[in-house]
């Protein structure tokens, strides 16, 4: 009697579907590793990039350099509405201005009357009405915000660029101080406070096209010392380029820090870095991996999909199987990109079982029918 030799059995689909799902959240877990690597080594760069300097006088060797600095803010004169005269004690000035306009009806077949805080354009009232269309009044005063000049801090030159951004000691309402300013670059008679705005309608009276109406806020400057990262440009400090800016959510901190600080302070913690972004990415192929292995062969009613409880009692032995793989997965990746070496290492093993999942999966046998 002759013994018969067993044939190996090809793997299935199930298996094979499921190795090639961990294979690939590994791959984008040591991904997630390495982008979190670079960026915390551009961010260490970053940091020693900074001089920390004291608000004395600008120094000419810090000109081009990230420049951080602690002090007072101070300015060398009252804050200035250029438009009308009006000054008054600040770091900057808001004023905030409307006038009632002619504006195309929305349906497009006639016009409308409102408050427009920028001046409507005569070629849009215009348009397919000709010389029937009516016609706005100029407007003399928009929305614009001064600044206080001599800006700095200690003795250091700030752009103005930083007055919008630099902490307030609180805002003052200075529209009645500004009345009699803005009733004369108006030229028009009647114009009165009505509360904390300037009006140019009569009281009680509904506005006219052409009806203004105006208020003015002033920022006061910080009661202490405010710490800065900036960079230093002829002698003046300016705002962050872009490509440094976007990685802190401030500039401007209110109070003295010390850099490591500031820098914990600023930086924007809402971001997600890379590691745990792409941990949770690696997360979606291993649970499907899972769920072909439960699912593969299976005849399911459609009814068992449109059933939210049984979909949930469903989702539980998936995510059993695909947890423990999802923390398999990391502490692999976590090896595989502890160094370099590990690094070159890891990815030749992945490679080859990459390789053996694909010479599997060419002599791969049907799952066996359910």
């Amino acid at each position: 009697m002759t013994e018969r030799m067993s044939e190996p059995q090809p793997v299935t689909v199930p298996r094979l579907l499921a190795g090639a799902c961990l294979l690939a959240a590994i791959l984008v877990m040591v991904l997630g590793q390495y982008l979190e690597r670079r960026a915390n080594r551009a961010a260490a760069r970053f940091q020693a990039s900074i001089v920390t300097i004291d608000a004395v006088a600008p120094d000419p060797a810090h000109d081009g350099r990230l420049v951080f600095l602690t002090g007072p803010v101070r300015t060398t004169g009252p804050v200035t509405d250029a438009d009308t005269g009006f000054a008054t004690e600040g770091l900057s000035l808001i004023r905030e201005a409307a006038m009632f306009q002619w504006m195309p009806d929305s349906a497009g077949r006639g016009f409308r009357r409102q408050w427009l805080s920028f001046p409507a354009w005569d070629v849009l009232l215009a348009a397919g009405n000709g010389a029937d269309a009516p016609r706005n009044p100029p407007m003399r005063l928009d929305y614009r915000r001064f600044v206080a000049p001599g800006l700095a801090i200690g003795a250091m030159p700030l752009d103005a660029g930083f007055a919008g951004s630099l902490p307030a000691a609180g805002r003052r309402v200075v529209t009645a101080e500004a009345l009699p300013r803005v009733a004369a670059a108006l030229g028009r008679s009647g114009v009165r406070l009505d509360g904390e705005q300037i009006v140019s309608a009569a009281p009680g009276a509904e506005p006219e096209v052409g009806d203004v109406r105006i208020s003015y806020v002033a920022v006061m400057p910080p009661a202490g010392p405010v710490s800065l990262l900036a960079r230093q440009t002829d002698g003046r400090l300016v705002p962050l380029p872009p490509e440094d800016g976007g990685r802190l959510r401030t500039t401007v901190v209110g109070g003295a820090k010390d850099l490591p600080a500031f820098l914990a302070a600023a930086r924007d913690t809402n971001k997600v870095g890379w590691l745990w972004t792409m941990r949770f990415w690696g997360l979606a192929p291993i649970l499907y991996g899972a769920a072909v292995l439960i699912f593969w062969g299976r005849d399911l009613p459609s009814w068992l999909w449109r059933n939210d409880v049984i979909g949930l009692v469903m989702a539980l032995p998936v995510f059993a199987i695909a947890l423990p793989a999802w923390f398999l997965a990391m502490l692999v990746a976590l090896v595989i990109a502890a160094s370099w070496w590990t690094l070159a290492l890891g990815m030749l093993a992945w490679l080859v079982a990459a390789a053996v999942l694909a010479r599997l999966w060419l002599r791969r046998g049907l799952a066996p029918a359910t």
